[in-house]
């Protein structure tokens, strides 16, 4: 059997669908959602595109930045901190 393979997209196409997404959205997409939208395994996409998935993670865990349950996970770990 022989395997299917597609060329990947360019980092520039990546980028591009990565914006779309935060557009229609408005917050940052998991990794997991641009992978699925590329078409690709996610363990494709985190293999070939490293650098975005550090960007992703980033964004997600910086409250502020669209993603509005990481800003409501760090004010819950503030306030439980705070008692």
């Amino acid at each position: 059997m022989t395997a299917h393979r597609r060329p990947l997209p360019s980092l520039a196409e990546v980028r591009a669908i990565c914006d779309a997404l935060a557009a229609k959205t408005g917050r940052t997409p998991s990794v997991l959602a641009l992978a699925t939208r590329l078409g690709l395994a996610n363990t494709t996409f985190r293999r070939n595109f490293p650098q975005v998935c550090d960007e992703l993670a980033g964004a997600a865990r910086t409250p502020g930045l669209g993603n509005i349950g990481t800003a409501i996970n760090a004010k819950h770990l503030i306030m439980v901190g705070a008692s």
